[in-house]
């Protein structure tokens, strides 16, 4: 039985449009670096929300009392770059966090606390490494290197220039 359209010699032969292609293309990867964007997001949600599981003590519903006096992300980045000395990766922060107070913190969570610092003169970004500022903030600021410490209240100020 011979279809209408197939050659009768077996020879077979495509027609294309290099514009239809290379829209075809274009969607295919569109879609490609939407779905890579969204596996990212789900990939730091998943790491959030497991560190929150670890949070919980042998899967009751109540905090575990017993671990160590935590504090802010904050201050125990701080805690763990003063203990340092010398640059070292958010990695290692992590690893050394939750060693020291018995958490997992995700790197999600600890990069956006690092550019704070950094925005406030407590930590230097070190190429891929990140310190203790020893010396605190430059003199163009308005407080003492620990001025959140002091008062907790204080604000970033965003200055906008014109």
């Amino acid at each position: 039985m011979n279809e209408p359209d197939s050659p009768q010699d077996g020879n077979r032969s495509l027609n294309l449009r290099e514009d239809a292609v290379r829209a075809a293309a274009d969607r295919i990867e569109s879609d490609l670096a939407a779905a890579r964007a969204r596996v990212e997001r789900l990939e730091a949600a998943l790491e959030t929300h497991t560190a929150l599981l670890r949070l919980f003590a042998s899967g009751s519903d109540y905090l575990d009392v017993a671990q160590p006096q935590r504090g802010t992300i904050r201050e125990m980045l701080g805690s763990v770059l003063r203990a340092e000395g010398g640059p070292i990766s958010v990695r290692e922060m992590t690893a050394r966090m939750s060693d020291a107070f018995g958490v997992d913190i995700p790197r999600t969570s600890v990069s956006p606390v690092l550019k704070r610092m950094e925005e406030d003169d407590d930590v230097l970004h070190v190429g891929r490494k990140w310190k203790f500022n020893e010396k605190g903030p430059s003199a163009a600021t308005d407080g003492p290197w620990n001025d959140v410490a002091t008062n907790p209240t204080k604000r970033r100020k965003t200055i906008m220039l014109g």
